[in-house]
This record gives C-alpha cells, sequence and structure tokens, in this order.
C-alpha cells in the first residue's frame, strides 16, 4: 500500500509510515476512522492515543453483528386462541383422562400388594409334625417322635404331661418325678425331682416345685442321692392320695409344706429358685412365663400370703388369696379371698387391672369354679357351679355380663387350651367372634359386645376351616349344615343323616358318615360315596385329615383291627397296601400320619407306622 502522505510504499494494515511518520488515513475508509473527542483529528480504529493532541481516544461499543438466517431461531408457534394473550404465563400440558386413570390404578395396585404381603407375614404358619410320646413296652422309657424321626427319650413311663397353645413344645412328667422340656430338637431335663409344674402358654418357661432347698440356691441339673429320690417319690405318692380325696382347700392352703417353687427358661437353660414353703395349688403362670404367683402359709399356720414375682421382683398381694390367673407383667390378676366362718368357707372372685378392682362372684365349692381367659388376659369368662351351671364374663376388669348356662369354648383349628394354674388360656387374642356351646350344646357365636347369639339349638360337633370364614356343624337331628361366618342366620343343608363328619383345612370337601356306615364327600355341591362299611365308633374318631387335605379312615373293622384307606381326589378310596390290621390313626398335623397296627390287647402294644398316601415306615415295634 501507499502512504497518503509521502507516498512510499509501505506494508498493508500500516498505521503510521515509517518513512516520513505521519499516520496513514488516505487509504482508510469513514468506517475505520474513529474522531478524536478533543482535537477533532480523524485516527484509525484500534488507536488508543490521539495521534495529535496524545489524548485517549474513546472506542466505540461495536454492534452485534446479526446470525446468519439459517440459524436464526424461529419464533414459538402461538396458539390462536392465545394471541392476544400477551405476558401470560405458558401452561403446563395436560394428562389426558385415561393415563390419570391408568396412574391410579397402579398406585391402588402396589398398595393392594404391599399390605397383602404385610398380612401374609403376621399370619401364623401352621402347625406342622407335632410332638409324640410313645412309652417302651418295659415302661421303663418315653420315646419322643416328630416328623417320624425321635427327637430322644426319657425315663420312666408318662405320668403328666402339658402342651403348648401352638403345639410345638412339650412338658412331661414322668412316674419316677424327672420333669423334661420338649422341643421339636430336643429332650431337656429339667430335673429329677418334681413334684408338680405349669407350662406356660406360649411354651417358654415351666413353673414346678419339688423338695425345698436352701433359700439362696440355684437350680441345677445334678443328680440327687437315691435317698433323696426316694423320700421325694414318697412325698410325692402321698400328696396325690391326699389330693384324690375330698380336703377342705382352705386347710391345705394353711399347711406349712416343704415345696420350693422353681421357674425354668427355656432360652437361658436355667431354673431359678423363686420361692420356699409354697401351698400346694396355689401356683398361677402367666401366658410368656415371666409372672408367677404363689402362695406361702404362716408360721404359725394360721394364715398364708400371696405373692406375685416378675422378672425376679416379689410383690404382695394380700392375706388368705390365692391368684387364678396372672397376665404378663402382672397387668390383669384374679385372685380369690378366703374367708372363714362358723358355718363355713366363703371365697370371693376378684378381677384386679391396675388400680381397678372389682368383686366378680362369691362362692363355696373351689372344685366348682371354671374360668378360661383369652391370651392377654384382658377377657375373662367363668362359672362357680360347676360346668353346667351358671357362666359370667368380664372385660378389663369391669363389671360382670351373664353369659349362658354352661360353656364349652370351640377351639380354633391346630391350636390347644392350656391350664396355667386354676385358669384355662385360650389361644385367641379376643373372644369376640368365638365359638361355644353351652349346657343344652346349643352353639352360640360371641359378637364384639360380649354377648351370644345363638346359632343352633342343639349340635352334636361343630368345625371351622383353618381361614376360620366357614363353619360346619352337625345338630341334634343328625343335619348337616354349612354356613359363612358373615351369614350364620343363612345356613345351607348338606346332609339329613349324618352321624360323624370332618372338613379339609380349606373347607371345599366335606366327608361324613351317615347311619349306614357310608362314607360320602360334598365338593362343589356334589355328593360323592366313597366307601362302604366305614368304621364309626362313638369313643373314637376314625376320620382322620392330614394337612394337604387327604382323608384316612379304617373299613372292615372287627376285633380291634380294620383295613386303613385313603381318599385324596373327594370321588375315590384306595386301600394301603399291607395295612390290613391297623388299630387307629394319628394325625400329625402335616401331609404325614401315624398309624398302629398289629394292636395287642394283653401287652397294651403295637407298631408304630408313619407316612403318607400308599407309603409307610415302621417306626417302632411293641411300644405303647
Amino acid at each position: 500500500m501507499k502512504c497518503g502522505n509521502c507516498g512510499s510504499t509501505i506494508p498493508d494494515n500500516s498505521i503510521i509510515c515509517r518513512v516520513c511518520g505521519e499516520p496513514v488515513v488516505s487509504r482508510l475508509s469513514d468506517s475505520d476512522l474513529i474522531m478524536c473527542p478533543y482535537c477533532g483529528e480523524r485516527n484509525p480504529r484500534g488507536v488508543n492515543i490521539c495521534s495529535n493532541c496524545g489524548h485517549t481516544v474513546e472506542i466505540p461499543r461495536e454492534k452485534p453483528h446479526p446470525e446468519p438466517k439459517d440459524q436464526q431461531q424461529r419464533p414459538p408457534r402461538q396458539n390462536p386462541s392465545n394471541k392476544n394473550a400477551k405476558g401470560r404465563k405458558k401452561r403446563r400440558p395436560r394428562y389426558k383422562p385415561q393415563f390419570i386413570i391408568a396412574v391410579c390404578f397402579l398406585l391402588a395396585l402396589i398398595i393392594g400388594i404391599i399390605i397383602l404381603i404385610a398380612s401374609v407375614s403376621k399370619r401364623v404358619e401352621p402347625v406342622t409334625d407335632v410332638i409324640q410320646a410313645f412309652t417302651s413296652s418295659d415302661g421303663k422309657n418315653v420315646n419322643f417322635i416328630t416328623g417320624g424321626k425321635t427327637i430322644g427319650s426319657a425315663e420312666g413311663s408318662v405320668a403328666s404331661s402339658a402342651v403348648s397353645s401352638d403345639r410345638n413344645i412339650k412338658a412331661v412328667l414322668t412316674d419316677n418325678n424327672m420333669l423334661y422340656y420338649v422341643t421339636k430338637k430336643s429332650v431337656v431335663k429339667v430335673t429329677d425331682n418334681a413334684i408338680s409344674f405349669i407350662l406356660s402358654e406360649d411354651g417358654s418357661s415351666i413353673a414346678y416345685t419339688m423338695k425345698n432347698v436352701d433359700k439362696d440356691a440355684t437350680a441345677t441339673d445334678e443328680s440327687e442321692s437315691e435317698t433323696d429320690k426316694a423320700e421325694t417319690k414318697t412325698t410325692a405318692d402321698d400328696d396325690k392320695s391326699s389330693s384324690a380325696a375330698e380336703v377342705d382347700p382352705f386347710s391345705l392352703l394353711l399347711n406349712k409344706t416343704d415345696n420350693s417353687l422353681f421357674l425354668y427358661d427355656s432360652e437361658k437353660g436355667l431354673s431359678t429358685l423363686i420361692a420356699n414353703n409354697v401351698s400346694d395349688n396355689s401356683v398361677a403362670l402367666s401366658s410368656n412365663g415371666d409372672t408367677v404367683a404363689f402362695s406361702t402359709a404362716s408360721e404359725d399356720e394360721n394364715s398364708f400370703k400371696c405373692s406375685i414375682s416378675t422378672g425376679g421382683i416379689v410383690s404382695d398381694l394380700g392375706r388368705n388369696a390365692i391368684v387364678a390367673a396372672v397376665s404378663d407383667n402382672a397387668e390383669y390378676i384374679y385372685y380369690l379371698k378366703f374367708e372363714r366362718y362358723t358355718d363355713g368357707d366363703i371365697i370371693k372372685l376378684f378381677a384386679k387391672h391396675g388400680s381397678d378392682e372389682i368383686k366378680l362372684a362369691e362362692f363355696a365349692a373351689l372344685s366348682e369354679l371354671k374360668i378360661y381367659t383369652n391370651r392377654d388376659m384382658s377377657e375373662i369368662i367363668y362359672g362357680t357351679n360347676g360346668i353346667e351351671g351358671n357362666f359370667f364374663s368380664s372385660k378389663k376388669a369391669a363389671a360382670k355380663k351373664k353369659l349362658s348356662n354352661g360353656f364349652n369354648f370351640i377351639c380354633p383349628p391346630d391350636k390347644n387350651v392350656t391350664q396355667c394354674g386354676l385358669a384355662a388360656i385360650c389361644p385367641v387374642d379376643s373372644f369376640s367372634t368365638k365359638f361355644f356351646t353351652d349346657s343344652s350344646s346349643a352353639l352360640y357365636i360371641m359378637n364384639s359386645s360380649f354377648s351370644p347369639t345363638l346359632v343352633s339349638s342343639e349340635v352334636k360337633d361343630v368345625m371351622t376351616n383353618k381361614k376360620g370364614d366357614k363353619l360346619f356343624y352337625l345338630d341334634g337331628n343328625e343335619y348337616l349344615y354349612k354356613s359363612s361366618i358373615k351369614r350364620l342366620g343363612k345356613a345351607e343343608k348338606l346332609s339329613d343323616h349324618a352321624v360323624r363328619f370332618t372338613i379339609t383345612p380349606d373347607g371345599e370337601k366335606i366327608y361324613y358318615i351317615n347311619g349306614d356306615s357310608e362314607l360320602h364327600c360334598i365338593m362343589n355341591d356334589t355328593d360323592n360315596l366313597i366307601a362302604k362299611k366305614v368304621y364309626n365308633s362313638a369313643s373314637s374318631n376314625n376320620l382322620r385329615m392330614s394337612s394337604d387335605g387327604t382323608l384316612y379312615f379304617l373299613t372292615d373293622y372287627s376285633y380291634g383291627s380294620g383295613i386303613l384307606s385313603y381318599c385324596k381326589n373327594g370321588k375315590e378310596s384306595i386301600e394301603i397296601k399291607d395295612a390290613t390290621d391297623v388299630h387307629d390313626v394319628i394325625t400329625d398335623m402335616s401331609e404325614n400320619i401315624y398309624y398302629r397296627s398289629d394292636y395287642s390287647a394283653v401287652t397294651g402294644t403295637f407298631d408304630l407306622y408313619y407316612g403318607k398316601n400308599s407309603k409307610f415306615k415302621l417306626i417302632y415295634e411293641d411300644i405303647k
């Protein structure tokens, strides 16, 4: 390029001529020049100092260059209905109704599944393979079996036993005073010098009495001398003989005994001494075994004191009293107060809940007292005139209500009523919606207000399915009925000539024997004849149901034995091979059963088999 001042050739884009030193301006366009605001000199763009006056030249801000048309963003399309709605916020798109319904349905389904899983997880698992006890032919040992396998054995023969409400735990006292704690895995000897015992409802603890020991001692499994065993056995025999005779209970409680009370904790495998000189028939145990009540006679034997031990802490309840039933942590206490008068003794029954206390009954004979409680003992049903007398109910130590004449609790399937002292603990959370019969064999159901509702005026047998929503009963006219628990007033007659019946666990099949000894099955509203000449005895229920719904029964029964058959589909029966001399059948609360064969009426022995359907194996020979 040429300098506009001297005409010399200079490099392109030069700002100052290197020959004459003057700014190169001639060749620059107006757009490439900027005017100095102080002297008016025109300076090339990019020069910060004016070449004429030396002041700073202000550089104007450049205008942004427009983007190419193909890169420009298109303005958003406006809804024609909103052309005039300037400044209005953009609305969120609306969801279609079908989408909302689908989402709601999905949420409801998820919630339902969660509730179902929670309910199933809380549901008690079915009892299977209960513990069976059989005595050897010589009477020297007791063999404990579950699931067809031997758990262990105990010395002697069974004198008394108790089973937990779920039938998974057993306590056994032998005739030589040995006390055993039996589970499905082991047989533990608690003591070899026991006199009496009580098993807790859940099977976790045993309260037992034995000959007095030192006050600060703790029981162990160490063996005692033969002399001590002999003395204890003699004492136990004397106690049995004295209890057999009708003795004044007040006088028995006043007698100072040499019995010590122990509490066995199965989890720790340890027995703890609770008290010495404990009166006979004065011990009560709570459902979970943490609380035990007892009475001890005074030194002068003019009175006796009632005490309650909870977690090792002992508290006194009063004089001349015994506890009939006590709940966990002694929240509910039902106790008897004895009062002696010249014309006879008076016994008063009290209910205690915290600071609340109420008298429920007053009577004369302790032997006439019958008490039933629910699991936590907040509810009590009792009678003071024997099993056929008037029965009353009380809830949470409230005023009593007349219930019925006589009371016989209908226990749920696979459960067991546990005796924990003078009271029978029923394996239910509440008596509400539970069935019972009165002294005239009338069937009732308890409503939520603790009042009975009549179901049938006379029944011979009652059953419910495992779920508890179906009721089956045989009335006094030998009519067999089926009813929904929710619609008890609309029972369906299944047969007008049934003498005995049983049902599958789900209640879908009903087997019954008619007066002609014929076995029938009612299924899907169809009555099928299964077998003839079926054994039916009033003293022995021949119909045995396994947990999978298989029925076992005996036919051609004579001279103490018959042929064992089974029915699985409700349509036909199958005879079991080599099971032709079967005495009876024992259910195992599982898919399997036991049957006793080759029974000898002379020795009282038999062979024991175990299995299901047509597959059985010999377990023991010649046992009792």
